[in-house]
């Protein structure tokens, strides 16, 4: 059926998804296990075009998994990504790819209870939010960041702020 009117063809092609949808979904799946590698580039470059997008999927997990408010949205995300420096050190971060360095930019609730909303949240550096999330010692910032420098890759290695003795920070 030819259509010379591309608004009849939109309203035919909807109705036909809608009155079919296993069909659809069948043809989708097909079309993704014959074309698995395509659908995983194309996944990856939609990731580092978009990161705010991967970023609000998964802290949107784990407030799931904790059961903790979630009202970020993905220009909430985009805000936090912006600066691209951990807001506890101050540490420059950069995305990865693959599994996440410990320069990635992880989201952090400032208090946890109250969940991933706008004003509870920052962003941090991997490390030192898995740090600060297991260790109860390391919600010190000092010993956070003496530990972030003795465990960083060396891939990541930066030149980190110098500790005092009286424990203040130099640049």
């Amino acid at each position: 059926m030819a259509f010379t009117d591309p608004e009849r063809k939109r309203a035919y092609d909807r109705a036909y998804r809608e009155a079919n949808p296993e069909k659809r979904r069948a043809a989708q799946h097909a079309w993704s296990a014959a074309n698995r590698e395509k659908r995983r580039a194309f996944s990856r470059n939609y990731d580092e075009a978009h990161p705010e997008v991967r970023a609000v999927c998964n802290a949107h997990r784990r407030a799931k998994r904790y059961g903790v408010p979630f009202t970020l949205t993905r220009a909430d995300a985009h805000e936090l990504l912006a600066p691209m420096r951990c807001s506890a050190t101050g540490l420059p971060l950069a995305h990865s790819k693959g599994q996440p360095s410990a320069l990635s930019p992880s989201i952090d609730r400032v208090e946890p209870a109250r969940g991933y909303v706008p004003g509870n949240v920052r962003l941090v550096c991997q490390r030192f939010n898995e740090l600060r999330g297991t260790d109860p010692v390391s919600h010190d910032f000092r010993h956070a960041l003496r530990v972030l420098a003795e465990t960083t890759c060396e891939t990541d290695r930066v030149n980190l702020p110098a500790l005092t003795p009286a424990g203040s920070l130099q640049q």
